[in-house]
C-alpha cells in the first residue's frame, strides 16, 4: 500500500511540475535552479563515485582547480565550455 501511495504522489508531483513549466517565469526559474544547485551536486557525486579528488578532475578535464572548487561550493556557475570539458572527462552526455 505504501509503495502505491509513493507512486501516486510521484505522479501527482510530476503532473504539478509539468503544468508549472508551461509558465515562462517558472520555467526560467526552474532552469536557473538546476544550474545553480543541481549541477554542483551532480559534479561532486560523479567525481566521488569515481574516487577522484578535485585535483584529479582538474587534470582530466583541464578545468582549473580553483574554478572546480568555486563550482562545487556554489560560488560560480560553470560555463558551457566547463560543462563540455567535464562531460568529456566523465564520459557522460550533457
Amino acid at each position: 500500500m505504501k509503495k502505491e501511495y509513493e507512486v501516486s504522489v510521484f505522479f501527482q508531483n510530476l503532473e504539478n511540475l509539468w503544468s508549472k513549466l508551461h509558465v515562462k517565469e517558472y520555467r526560467e526559474g526552474y532552469s536557473e535552479s538546476q544550474i545553480d544547485v543541481d549541477i554542483p551536486h551532480r559534479l561532486e557525486a560523479l567525481r566521488r563515485a569515481r574516487g577522484w579528488a578535485l585535483e584529479d578532475l582538474a587534470e582530466r578535464s583541464k578545468v582549473p582547480l580553483e574554478r572546480l572548487e568555486a563550482i562545487e561550493s556554489f560560488e560560480t556557475r560553470p560555463s558551457v565550455e566547463d560543462l563540455l570539458a567535464l562531460a568529456a572527462a566523465f564520459d557522460v552526455g550533457l
